[in-house]
């Protein structure tokens, strides 16, 4: 019989929703205390803690603010530059000072604001004094607008209205499409490199010719100032959020897009990305107090910091004896081709050609499915697990959950060579956490069927549970069983492509089963719709 009380605990919960955070919408959503009350219960205060995602800043910041050093691995030049600029804390007024410097900025005879402002102005329909474009709502595939969000500063009237001659005029001034995407281009791919020009020119129909030909004038403006090194940076961190406000993956009516893959939709708004590069200066002043921040192998202060590893986690170990983790612990990505690929973007155009290099990667690959996330997160971990002390917990954190995403984030520790000795599932939350340890040896397979120990595992958790529970649950218990019972590939060559198929193909058979189950009806008639309790409690 597998017994799931072994395996669940109860759910951590954590004391706030996630903050804001700058490009929010592509990174895991991670509940604020969630980090620092595991590492308050399950780790020395002053200890080392590995990250080797570096998925989200919150993590990090949250971990040493909570008084622990946490070492950072991060790959990703645009999230290495938000963790080193989040962790400073600049007040909002070091911002908008880099704002008042670009605006003084001049193109021909004008102020580069004056310009701006002049480009996304529209005239009002109340008053017909000129007002200011907020956006401009799109359908896919048209050459121009179908309305225009605006607000008048003279009569203080705001709405949408249609997009008109006078608004042609002001599409059409915005420049040359054909030379912004050359630029954008020249600034991505290297020579020998030819082979990703599609994906980039791909990735680039994303961009609309004004939001490109303004963000290219921003970033060039922006490199010609003479600032500050510190005040520069602040306004790179601003054109950061800026890349991803001037593209088209904002659906409207608004809603809150959390794109993955590079799909227009069918309406969406373009935003006047002076008011954004302005309105981006709340969320990145937002934080309530400078972390200290070291770049490796320089260490943060026993009394807690942060330590930014700039590369990926298998290029960092093996750690020195005085950096021995006490934990690792992460928010683990999903699988996000929209968002590595316009990191990839952005940090051509922000810093330069080389600093894609870390990200080509994305700009080669075009499918990211649960087998290729399972091999990726293997490929982070099998190396923690050799190179750090026996009996090291693990916290991981997965959120957003699909079937695919919930056995990559099971049978990848796995076959990295960790045990599981926790699980809990948020369905409110649509949050899974895993507690495991490093240097568990692999126990042996239990000698029964995947069927069986898939009915065992759920019939255990119903009955501990005491109401219906959904499909993701479910599923999640039933793959927990199969790891307890030892049959989830304990080797990463083992894993074959067709491990999530004979997984759900498995669980299918019990929730048909009524001498086992009774389905309660849900929203949708899908297999994945609807609850689940026993047939005989």
């Amino acid at each position: 019989m597998v017994n799931m009380e072994q395996i669940e605990r109860p759910f951590l919960p954590a004391a706030l929703p996630p903050p804001a955070l700058p490009l929010a919408r592509y990174l895991p959503p991670l509940p604020e205390g969630m980090v620092a009350r595991w590492l308050t219960e399950n780790v020395p205060p002053g200890a080392w803690v590995l990250d080797p995602f570096g998925s989200t800043p919150l993590a990090a910041l949250e971990a040493a603010r909570a008084g622990y050093r946490i070492l950072v691995a991060s790959n990703n030049p645009i999230l290495s530059y938000m963790l080193e600029i989040l962790a400073a804390a600049p007040p909002a007024r070091e911002f908008e000072a880099a704002i008042a410097a670009l605006s003084e900025s001049r193109r021909g005879e004008e102020r580069l604001e004056r310009y701006l402002y002049g480009l996304y102005s529209t005239p009002c329909p109340v008053c017909s004094q000129t007002a200011q474009a907020v956006g401009y709502v799109w359908q896919r595939e048209q050459t121009a607008p179908v309305k225009v969000r605006y607000h008048c500063p003279a009569c203080g009237s705001d709405g949408e209205k249609p997009f008109s001659p006078a608004d042609q005029e002001q599409l059409t001034a915005a420049g040359s499409d054909a030379m912004s995407r050359s630029r954008a281009l020249s600034r991505i791919l290297q020579e020998g490199n030819e082979d990703q020009r599609s994906t980039v020119e791909e990735a680039l129909k994303t961009y609309l010719a004004r939001p490109l030909n303004v963000l290219s004038m921003l970033i060039n403006r922006s490199e010609g100032l003479a600032l500050p090194p510190e005040r520069k940076r602040l306004l790179t961190a601003l054109l950061i959020s800026v890349c991803d406000e001037a593209n088209t993956l904002w659906p409207w009516p608004a809603a809150r897009p959390r794109p993955r893959q590079l799909i227009v939709p069918p309406q969406f708004h373009e935003n006047n990305l002076w008011l954004a590069l302005e309105q981006a200066v709340t969320i990145w002043s937002s934080q309530p107090a400078p972390v200290p921040l070291t770049h490796w192998p320089a260490f943060p202060p026993e009394s807690g910091g942060i330590c930014l590893f700039q590369g990926r986690i298998k290029s960092l170990l093996p750690l020195p004896n005085d950096v021995q983790p006490a934990a690792i612990l992460s928010a683990v990505p999903r699988p996000n081709q929209a968002f590595w690929t316009l990191c990839a973007l952005w940090s051509g155009w922000l810093w330069g050609r080389d600093a894609v290099t870390p990200l080509r990667g994305a700009l080669e690959r075009r499918r990211y499915d649960w087998h290729w996330m399972t091999h990726a997160l293997h490929s982070a971990l099998s190396g923690s697990n050799q190179r750090l002390a026996a009996g090291t917990p693990f916290f991981a954190i997965g959120s957003e959950l699909t079937p695919g995403f919930l056995l990559a984030l099971l049978s990848a520790p796995v076959a990295a060579g960790f045990g599981l000795e926790g699980l809990a599932v948020s369905g409110e939350e649509n949050l899974a956490q895993f507690w495991w340890r490093s240097g568990i040896p692999a126990a042996p397979p239990v000698k029964k069927s995947p069927k069986l120990i898939s009915r065992q595992a759920i019939q255990s958790y119903l009955t501990r549970r005491g109401e219906p529970a959904n499909y993701l649950s479910l599923y999640t218990t039933s793959l927990a069983g199969l790891v307890s019972a030892g049959q989830l590939p304990h080797d990463i060559d083992e894993v074959g492509s067709d491990l999530m198929a004979r997984t759900q193909s498995t669980l299918a058979e019990l929730l048909e089963d009524r001498s086992f189950l009774v389905r309660f009806a849900g929203k949708t008639s899908s297999e994945e719709g609807g609850v689940w309790w026993l047939a005989e409690p």
